[in-house]
């Protein structure tokens, strides 16, 4: 008599939800400026209710996005999770957009080409689902982007941290539009 296992996986999955706000008028300006404030001086909670506000008044563009856990940040949650003295903290530290539009694959480190991070601007989790958003504000970048990820563990300094997420996007963002990047990861 034989003994039957079922194999059971982990399935990591995450959504990238880009909201783009066009800025046409003082206010909406004003508005821009305070979310940088709220953001830059760790009043989270009010960053969100001005986003949301501004996000009301604005025209905005929203895009979806489906994305990779490369085998890099398995790895960093593996060690993380079995490790008493993990190699790297695994809290999402930076959003960064890049120009390559190369395929992302299971083996990337970084972007392909990144152009330019911010710290994330907030972090919470609900059940088995985190969630992570960052805020570009209108004048700190603009450009075309073909990608985007999401790093663990980094600086402010380009290439730095643990990819926990790798992502092709298709954003341009002129001087008087905001970026914000909502990233959902479920794990299942």
């Amino acid at each position: 008599m034989g003994i039957s296992i079922k194999e059971k996986t982990v399935d990591f999955s995450g959504l990238y939800r880009i909201q783009k706000a066009k800025l046409e008028t003082p206010a909406h300006f004003a508005l821009n400026d305070q979310i940088t404030e709220a953001r830059d001086t760790g009043k989270f909670e009010l960053m969100k209710q001005l986003m949301t506000q501004l996000h009301r008044v604005c025209k905005v563009e929203m895009l979806y996005y489906e994305n990779i856990i490369p085998i890099v940040g398995r790895k960093l949650i593996a060690n993380n999770l079995t490790n008493a003295s993990p190699t790297n903290t695994m809290l999402i530290t930076h959003a960064a957009l890049g120009s390559s539009s190369t395929a992302v694959a299971n083996g990337d480190t970084t972007l392909g080409v990144e152009v330019y991070r911010n710290a994330i601007a907030s972090l919470t989790n609900a059940s088995n689902v985190g969630y992570a958003t960052a805020f570009f504000n209108a004048t700190e970048t603009s450009g075309t982007y073909a990608e985007a990820g999401i790093f663990s563990n980094g600086t402010g300094t380009v290439d730095t941290g643990i990819l926990l997420s790798h992502v092709l996007i298709s954003v341009t963002k002129s001087v008087s539009e905001t970026l914000t990047i909502d990233w959902e990861l479920t794990i299942s």
